[in-house]
């Protein structure tokens, strides 16, 4: 852990966290300030929360690629070792945070309280999203717990592909992919009854 890069590993622990947390913060309450949106015929509620989950995408990505590029220049982190495998697991990362904005943001349009209860429910998962740690420096036991949240599959492929070999990293892109779509069919299903609700009010 001592020789560890403190600033790549709180860029990359950072820029992964924000890239999930930020889209689901936005999809959360994305009914009403675009419930005008909903009388056109072509505009569904599912538009709605792509396009906010492609602009926090947009704009993580912006970010994370802005500071690791300035910070290279000022000499303080490195270029990723393997950027294809780094992207793969940025790409995952979305598509986590894709899959947990529909269900946010489809449970919002049933309850007022989703919105306080996802806040906080954000702060106390922050511990076991892989940002703040990497799978290696847990007991076996732990690792095992952790493996099974899919989002710290996908931040031990960023921090992989940004480091390479440098680093022990445990992670299984298949079980991601397999979560991703598990959850991706709650919220498909979720934002389908959430339509079928806004139709009828």
């Amino acid at each position: 852990v001592s020789n560890l890069p403190i600033v790549e590993f709180a860029v990359t622990g950072y820029a992964s966290l924000l890239l999930w947390r930020s889209a689901t913060n936005r999809c959360v309450k994305a009914l009403e300030p675009n419930l005008g949106l909903m009388y056109h015929r072509y505009v569904r509620f599912h538009d709605i929360l792509i396009t906010r989950c492609l602009l926090e995408f947009t704009g993580a990505t912006a970010s994370f690629a802005v500071i690791v590029v300035v910070f290279y220049f000022l000499d303080v982190v490195r270029l990723p070792a393997d950027p294809l495998y780094m992207v793969f697991g940025w790409l995952l990362l979305c598509w986590t945070g894709l899959a947990l904005s529909f269900i946010v943001g489809a449970a919002a349009t049933f309850s007022d309280t989703v919105e306080r209860f996802w806040h906080v429910v954000n702060y106390l998962a922050l511990p076991t999203t892989g940002a703040l740690f990497l799978v290696d420096w847990l007991p076996h036991h732990f690792q095992d717990l952790v493996l099974w949240i899919p989002m710290v599959h996908g931040v031990e492929m960023v921090r992989h592909g940004y480091w390479g070999d440098a680093v022990v990293t445990h992670e299984d892109p298949l079980f991601m992919m397999a979560g991703n779509l598990f959850l991706m069919m709650i919220g498909l299903t979720m934002v389908k009854m959430a339509e079928r609700r806004i139709e009828l009010e």
